[in-house]
């Protein structure tokens, strides 16, 4: 078998059209908001040809503060114009059609919700999916 060094020009033209055409989705970016080098990153995720990135959030202990985080990423998307909150998969779609990045919420588990249907229904209203 080949390595991906002994590629013609061709077969490396082919995967890079394939890349550049594919939906790429990251499922386990742990924080992506770094207020010194956020721009670096989102250059870097786009350039990089990464569709979405599922977002892990909420590993606070208690709903102000997961709802609170949830804001600061929303916040985040509005300031960069470079991202998308991805609420159904055609916002991924979306998001590659724009050259912009789609960020979806997902927790690690349910404990923020402190057991109330109440603060899932708002925590869905805000992008968590």
């Amino acid at each position: 078998m080949r390595s991906y060094l002994e590629l013609s020009k061709d077969e490396v033209e082919h995967a890079l059209a394939l890349h550049r055409e594919s939906i790429i989705i990251d499922a386990s970016l742990v924080a992506f908001i770094n207020y010194v080098g956020e721009d670096l990153w989102i250059n870097d995720v786009l350039k990089g040809g990464v569709t979405a990135s599922n977002a892990t959030v909420c590993m606070q202990r208690n709903f102000s503060e997961a709802l609170r985080e949830l804001e600061e990423y929303r916040e985040w998307v509005k300031r960069t114009g470079k991202a998308i909150i991805v609420e159904k998969s055609s916002d991924i779609e979306k998001a590659k059609k724009e050259n912009k990045h789609g960020i979806i919420f997902g927790p690690q588990d349910s404990s923020f919700l402190e057991r109330s249907l109440n603060f899932l229904r708002i925590a869905y209203s805000r992008g968590l999916r």
